[in-house]
């Protein structure tokens, strides 16, 4: 009946399907409801993933029971593990180290589920089995209701840091030893309570009694050179800031006996737990002997050693500098004297060089003496030296300075029991209308000099932008002439030589020319200065040889010389001493065959005033081959009787300076009569340069000059021109 009742009996049966419906209705709510959050809470994690995908740090995303979730590329990249090998792992399974207890996980995991924040440092292990040291924050992550959600980890390699503190905790551990050992002063400054304490061997140091001394900074600042106390105030502050990794400075210490000494500063500061400096601590070494050291050694770099101007690098620097403060100027300029002692080398050559360096010192203290307070010379080299003149702002006031100059450098310098007498060449350029770099104001004051030289020295010449031009075009030959000289471009033209009184043909002097394409057949005097610049005339003079002595060859076997004829080939004053001048004069003579006697070499004067003993052995070693020697261009330099004498030379030229006022000038006729008779006392040939008139020839065979050369007797021709026939 019961069953039956309940079958019959509606209501009850209605009441049961309500409650049954009410429960799923609740069931279905709650579905939703934990549907939503669950929805919510992968929204979250998925716009903190989207946040993290480009965070630098390492982050991983976990459950709440600690499964990873989630890793950002920075975790791969630290890690080497991708999401698919952690995930569903604890961070402890996958990358656990030896270097913490399991204790350590745990007050990890029991901090974090609390709900609190966890930060430390953290050692662990990445997918390759290395090792790595991070500053760790592991977070809970809270949902839109609340309840604990996730949690995140954020992981920052810090390896490198801590193994560099621990590198500096070592060094500053060795280094308190070896300060100890090498008697250092200590010192200790409390940041806090701004106390100084200054070892006993610090205060012995500087003089004062052995005993520490507690005070303020100043006590230790107030004696640092005023020009050091800022660099080492700058370098304690950037520490203490935390912007360097320790103290090191040089700087000058006042002693109490007022002298400075140099010492070596070095400290670290020790910070609390947020990184603030507390105190700091160091030592200081006195470095006197090395600063010293070091400071002899540039000086010695940037000054020259005989005169102790500055030198080239030291004058550029300042240069620089000071067209660097002109620029800022608008009515002030920058000016730079190239000065040049004139023939200073036969000052070297005759009487030495020990009178040459004094020579050269006295000229500086003039130059020093004779420019204003605020500019600068130097001494570049050799005889030659710079003067820069700085923020000028009249140009008279660079002649004023050229002029003292010139008349210092004139009058007379005694040296030993000696009284020599100087001149000097000068160059300037200026800064006022170029924006000119160091090097070019210098190239143009040197370039404005050589003009000055060529002018007739003993003067001053200011640079022209034509004369730059000039420089180039000397370059161009140069570089051509280079070339030409491997190419064949050099020929020679032959000027006769007659004897006196029969007018017989004597022989040749061969003189160089160069066929250049680009302007035709250039003379010696257009180039040669060139070549000599250029070191190149030991090819040259080496090719005029040979070719000279080729020639003389081709003569012979063609009947076209007599025997007793020759040619004579110009040799250059450093040329002469030069051991490579004998193997070249035998080496042309084996390999042309012709007879020693028929080449004659010609040398100037100048040559004479090299090393005395040289140029005698250089003479005799000619000789003694069966060569004879001329002597050119005599009378204009600066050979007398007593220094011929002494010289093994054959012939005598006369310069064509004399012969050109033959036969109405009494004073040339006395000096050509007077080298006629000096030239017989001694056995000497002699021969007349220059000869142009018919005039000079009759006036020469009067006088009984033994030869003669000049365009009255035969200009220069090419071989086909001037040989004789038979």
């Amino acid at each position: 009946m019961g069953q039956g009742s309940q079958l019959s009996n509606p209501a009850a049966k209605l009441g049961h399907t309500v409650e049954d419906l009410l429960r799923q209705l609740e069931a279905l709510q709650e579905r939703e409801r934990k549907l939503k959050k669950q929805l919510e809470e992968k929204d979250a994690l998925a716009r903190l993933g989207l946040a993290a995908e480009h965070v630098g740090d390492s982050i991983e995303f976990t459950d709440p029971n600690g499964a990873i979730q989630y890793v950002n590329p920075a975790y791969v990249a630290l890690t080497g593990y991708t999401l698919e090998d952690v995930l569903g792992l604890t961070p402890a399974d996958v990358m656990r180290s030896d270097a913490h207890s399991a204790a350590f996980y745990e007050e990890i995991w029991k901090t974090t589920s609390s709900g609190e924040i966890w930060k430390g440092l953290m050692t662990s292990v990445r997918k390759d089995g290395s090792e790595f040291t991070a500053d760790c924050t592991l977070s809970p992550v809270f949902g839109p209701d609340g309840e604990l959600m996730a949690f995140m980890c954020l992981r920052r390699d810090v390896t490198a840091e801590v193994h560099e503190k621990e590198l500096l905790r070592s060094a500053l551990s060795r280094y308190a030893l070896a300060s100890a050992g090498a008697n250092d002063g200590m010192w200790g400054w409390d940041l806090v309570g701004e106390e100084v304490l200054l070892s006993a061997r610090w205060r012995q140091m500087l003089g004062f009694a052995a005993m520490e001394f507690r005070g303020p900074p100043p006590e230790w600042f107030g004696r640092v050179h005023p020009e050091d106390r800022p660099a080492l105030e700058h370098g304690i502050q950037a520490h203490i800031r935390g912007d360097t990794v320790h103290i090191e400075a040089e700087y000058r210490i006042r002693h109490i006996d007022g002298g400075w000494r140099w010492v070596l500063c070095r400290g670290l500061a020790e910070r609390d737990r947020d990184g603030k400096a507390v105190r700091v601590a160091g030592s200081q070494g006195d470095i006197t002997k090395r600063k010293t050291a070091e400071l002899r050694l540039r000086h010695e770099a940037l000054h020259d050693a005989l005169t102790g101007l500055p030198n080239r690098v030291l004058f550029q620097d300042r240069l620089q500098q000071a067209l660097r403060r002109s620029a800022r100027q608008q009515d002030r300029s920058v000016a730079v004297l190239f000065v040049d002692l004139d023939r200073f080398k036969n000052v070297n050559d005759s009487l030495g060089h020990a009178v040459g360096d004094r020579l050269l010192q006295e000229v500086a203290r003039r130059l020093a003496r004779g420019v204003r307070s605020a500019d600068s010379v130097a001494r570049i080299g050799g005889d030659e030296f710079t003067v820069l003149l700085d923020s000028v702002g009249d140009p008279s006031e660079i002649d004023d300075v050229a002029r003292r100059i010139l008349e210092a450098v004139r009058q007379p310098i005694k040296v030993g029991g000696s009284e020599l007498v100087v001149s000097a060449s000068i160059g300037v350029a200026s800064s006022a209308s170029e924006d000119l770099r160091p090097e070019d104001l210098l190239r143009d004051a040197d370039t404005a000099m050589y003009r000055a030289k060529s002018a007739g020295r003993d003067r001053t010449v200011a640079f022209e932008p034509t004369m730059r031009e000039e420089i180039i075009g000397l370059v161009r030959i140069e570089n051509e002439l280079r070339q030409g000289l491997g190419r064949g471009e050099l020929m020679l033209y032959y000027q006769p030589i007659v004897a006196l009184p029969g007018m017989r043909l004597d022989g040749f002097e061969a003189l160089v020319r160069w066929n250049r394409p680009t302007a035709g057949i250039m003379p010696p005097d257009s180039f040669l200065h060139v070549a000599r610049d250029a070191g190149l005339m030991d090819r040259l003079e080496d090719w005029v040889l040979q070719a000279a002595c080729d020639q003389v060859a081709v003569w012979r076997a063609g009947g076209h010389i007599r025997e007793e004829s020759h040619v004579s080939v110009n040799v250059s004053p450093d040329r002469l001493t030069n051991p490579a001048l004998m193997e070249r004069v035998q080496e042309a003579l084996d390999r042309t065959g012709i007879p020693p006697r028929m080449l004659k070499l010609e040398i100037t004067e100048s040559s004479l005033l090299q090393d005395e003993h040289a140029v005698a052995s250089a003479l005799r070693d000619l000789r003694a081959l069966g060569i004879r020697v001329a002597l050119d261009d005599f009378g204009t330099g600066y050979s007398s009787l007593s220094y011929i004498h002494r010289f093994p030379v054959d012939v005598l030229k006369i310069d064509r300076s004399f012969i050109s006022g033959l036969p109405s000038d009494s004073s040339s006729e006395a000096i050509v009569r007077a080298i006629l008779g000096m030239a017989s006392g001694l056995g000497l040939e002699v021969v007349a340069e220059g000869v142009e008139t018919e005039g000079q020839l009759r006036r020469l065979i009067e006088l009984g000059c033994d030869a003669a050369q000049g365009y009255y007797l035969g200009r220069p021709g090419g071989p086909e021109t001037v040989a004789e026939e038979e």
